[in-house]
């Protein structure tokens, strides 16, 4: 049974004004224990005004970055995500259990896979360790990203993805998508729902073999997704899920 194991928080990052980044330092002894797959999550405890909290937040690094950072995006009446957000910094010290989870699939370096990644809010953090791994790892694959948030404001590691989109300009496309902030093109306004899932399979995944897809938000969002994929013709084999973990934050 894994267990928790002191980590020391090297970096405390203000990634969008309700969310920080926490990125941890690895013991060299401890390095084996903490190698991750793309996707995975960490969970971290603390004792919060002498309650035992634990809370579950996903890698958003690649498997080569070999750099173990989450976000937590601070939501009300959230003890953990308030904590990490006023009171966490640089040297501080909190339990954190070895990666787990099974948001992944096995990469095939020789393939030439066309992927469609759906995210919500917080939902972005295993998304993104997706995105870069598999462009790292599979170097014919294609990604697009469909990115739900509130604002442009609150949109979680913005710059991280536009300069993905520099480096892999022909093999990785995103869009955003704003439920409370008006863009010039209408489609792009509101939350991904099925009939938003439904155009975008449509109007820009239109003519392309989609070879798997990956959701992550809230309940609601993940459901209407994989209903607009499967509408579209997508196989339920091939439509992967991850629940964004209560108090995360939606958009």
């Amino acid at each position: 049974m894994k267990k928790f194991h002191d980590l020391t928080i090297r970096e405390v990052k203000r990634e969008t004004p309700e969310t920080v980044s926490l990125t941890f330092d690895v013991p060299e002894d401890e390095g084996a224990l903490f190698q991750y797959r793309q996707g995975q999550h960490l969970t971290l405890r603390s004792i919060i005004e002498g309650e035992d909290i634990r809370r579950s937040y996903s890698i958003c690094t690649s498997v080569a970055d070999a750099c173990l950072k989450v976000a937590v995006r601070q939501v009300d009446g959230g003890a953990f995500s308030t904590f990490a957000n006023e009171d966490l910094k640089a040297g501080d010290t909190l339990e954190v259990m070895p990666p787990l989870g099974h948001f992944y699939i096995d990469l095939e370096p020789e393939s030439s896979r066309n992927y469609a990644m759906f995210a919500a809010g917080s939902g972005i953090t295993p998304i993104l360790s997706i995105i870069k791994t598999t462009l790292e790892e599979e170097p014919n694959a294609n990604i697009t990203l469909f990115y739900g948030n509130r604002t442009s404001e609150s949109t979680l590691f913005k710059s991280e993805i536009s300069d993905l989109k520099n480096r892999y300009l022909d093999r990785f496309t995103f869009f955003h998508f704003f439920s409370q902030q008006p863009l010039e093109v209408d489609f792009f306004n509101g939350r991904l729902d099925r009939e938003k899932t439904q155009e975008v399979m449509g109007r820009i995944l239109g003519g392309h073999k989609i070879d798997h897809a990956f959701i992550c938000g809230p309940q609601a969002m993940i459901e209407a997704v994989t209903d607009g994929l499967k509408v579209s013709g997508l196989e339920s084999s091939l439509i992967h899920s991850e629940l964004l973990a209560a108090g995360e934050g939606t958009p």
